[in-house]
């Protein structure tokens, strides 16, 4: 029977513990693109060097952490929209550089940065989580508020 009440009482406090944590959302943001081909040139060894631009989209609530007012993209070509977008911390800019094999089609250089930009995504958003989920939380003497 204690061991029963032991783990009843482990359960319960994981539970509670596990109900007040928020898991980490995506942000839906305007900006429609999400890679972007800045250059692609041949290296010595006959390898394409393709050079580009991830926009990742910025967890709710930490938006206020990337914000830029004087950022400016990579990509010339960014609208107004976008640029403010990327200003506000809605999303954020990453440059990157993929190397690929000489004999690779487009259809495969296009599908290896997809699995570039979601594999990005998904750490950037962990790695945001994790820093920023709590931020600005504070209790009050009597119960934990949520931050800005």
């Amino acid at each position: 029977m204690k061991r029963i009440l032991t783990l009843f009482s482990l359960v319960t406090v994981l539970l509670l513990a596990f109900a007040t944590c928020e898991p980490v959302q995506a942000q839906t943001t305007t900006i429609t693109k999400r890679i972007i081909i800045l250059d692609a040139n041949r290296d010595s060894d006959g390898k394409v060097l393709i050079k580009a631009v991830f926009w990742l989209a910025v967890p709710d609530g930490s938006e206020s952490h990337f914000a830029n007012s004087t950022f400016v993209s990579a990509y010339r070509g960014t609208s107004s929209a976008e640029l403010s977008e990327l200003r506000a911390g809605e999303a954020v800019e990453r440059v990157a550089t993929y190397r690929s094999d000489s004999g690779d089609t487009n259809a495969q250089i296009r599908t290896a940065l997809q699995n570039m930009w979601t594999a990005r995504q998904a750490a950037f958003n962990t790695k945001v989580g994790s820093r920023f989920n709590r931020y600005g939380a504070f209790w009050n003497g009597t119960s934990w508020q949520a931050g800005p």
